[in-house]
């Protein structure tokens, strides 16, 4: 008769096995979506590319939303190279492709930012300008007082594009 209480000793086991088994699952599932929710960013960083354009003898830079992801215009943020506001968006409730807007009192030696406000309230440069980088970037023809750059610029204006990201 001690196959029988093999039997039940087995089944019992069975038992424990397959308790054992779901509690785990069910621990791990806990532990993975709480971790999840505190872990993993809740968005997406948005995927938008500008274009500047720099007249020097105005000092007026001309950025536009070039391309990409539609942005909400209050967590857009035009700053300068001390992180101090000069400009924005205010278009209305979105910045979308094809969009500009004109900075004023840009010299030659600054540099200009456009930032995105995350809903942790970080700061991420999704582009950044500077006359520096822009002449690099641009082809000189003429008389060398006159560059004309790779997005429709005008007489002595250049124009670089730039899709900074960090992640």
């Amino acid at each position: 008769m001690e196959t029988g209480r093999a039997g039940g000793t087995n089944a019992l086991h069975a038992a424990l096995m397959a308790a054992l088994v779901v509690a785990t699952a069910f621990v791990a599932g806990v532990v993975v979506f709480d971790l999840e929710s505190t872990v993993l960013p809740t968005e997406s960083n948005p995927q938008a590319s500008f274009t500047f354009t720099h007249e020097p003898s105005t000092g007026t830079l001309v950025v536009t939303h070039y391309g990409g992801d539609n942005l909400d215009v209050d967590r857009v943020r035009l700053v300068n190279q001390g992180f101090e506001p000069v400009g924005d968006f205010s278009t209305g409730e979105t910045v979308s492709a094809g969009e500009s807007t004109t900075i004023e009192g840009v010299d030659a030696d600054d540099s200009v930012y456009v930032l995105w406000v995350t809903d942790d309230d970080e700061l991420l440069v999704l582009a950044s300008w500077n006359a520096d980088a822009a002449a690099a970037s641009a082809t000189r023809t003429g008389s060398g007082n006159e560059s004309a750059a790779t997005v429709g610029a005008g007489a002595g204006a250049s124009t670089a594009s730039f899709l900074l990201r960090m992640e």
